[in-house]
């Protein structure tokens, strides 16, 4: 596959460009052949104030084939698709309004144990919104995942593409989880101990959330990676799920650092 810059046919449909910027067909842009980070970047200013993408195609495929729809927007087929970063900017957007007008109770039995670390400003804002520290924390994530994957074919700014992806879609299902524990608590409200050490009663729900936090973005980045990576898929899946699990470990030590200080 040739890495010119700009290439002939429309990576959508497969229109001829006939050197316009633009697909007659489809309207996808003409882009990169291989994506590059100034690709994400002029997708983003493009489109950052656009409401009349796909948004419901792509968390419907996010959720149901992540490894093909990722896959598809790596390869170009990009008209479909939000763009990565502003899948992940919206997301956490939305994430930080709904904390804001959750019950405390909610959010706080679900982070009891980071709550007890609070010591300043910054570390609030991050129990606030968990993935706005993980957004930040996310080149790392990148690096693992090089160096995990390092007979992969894709480059740094698509595998970022990925860890963008499946972080912004992970962290919109926590939420769609805190929803559901929010209509459980309004329904049945229960008392959080305010020393943070108490034992709580949890719901179904309530785990669900709490867990949630840990466990989903691993499940989640492993079953996103079959078919994203130019490896064995058990092994990427497995590497994905090991990258995570330490991203998340090394985030959460790096943040409880941040919180005492």
């Amino acid at each position: 596959m040739p890495d010119s810059e700009q290439i002939t046919h429309c990576m959508g449909c497969g229109t001829s460009l006939r050197g316009h910027q633009y697909c007659g067909q489809c309207g996808q842009r003409n882009v990169h052949r291989r994506l590059v980070w100034q690709a994400i970047t002029e997708d983003l200013k493009a489109q950052l104030l656009e409401w009349d993408l796909p948004w419901l195609y792509t968390i419907k495929e996010l959720t149901i084939r992540p490894g093909k729809s990722i896959r598809e927007y790596i390869e170009g087929n990009r008209v479909k698709y939000v763009n990565p970063m502003k899948y992940v900017l919206y997301v956490v957007a939305f994430g930080t309004i709904l904390i804001a007008i959750l019950p405390d109770n909610v959010l706080m039995s679900s982070l009891i144990f980071l709550n007890s670390e609070a010591q300043n400003p910054l570390a609030k804002g991050a129990i606030a919104n968990p993935a706005i520290f993980l957004l930040v924390a996310s080149p790392l994530a990148v690096i693992l995942l090089r160096v995990a994957l390092w007979s992969s074919k894709l480059n740094r700014t698509e595998m970022y593409c990925f860890v963008l992806y499946v972080m912004g879609h992970a962290a919109l299902i926590v939420y769609f989880i805190l929803i559901i524990a929010a209509i459980w608590y309004t329904a049945f409200p229960i008392h959080v101990p305010s020393d943070g050490l108490t034992p709580i009663a949890f719901t179904p729900f309530f785990n669900l959330a709490a867990l949630s936090f840990i466990f989903l973005p691993p499940v989640y980045a492993a079953y996103a990676s079959i078919g994203v990576f130019g490896v064995r898929a058990f092994w990427s899946a497995i590497a994905t799920f090991l990258v995570t699990v330490t991203f998340i470990f090394v985030s959460f030590v790096l943040f409880a650092f941040v919180a005492s200080q």
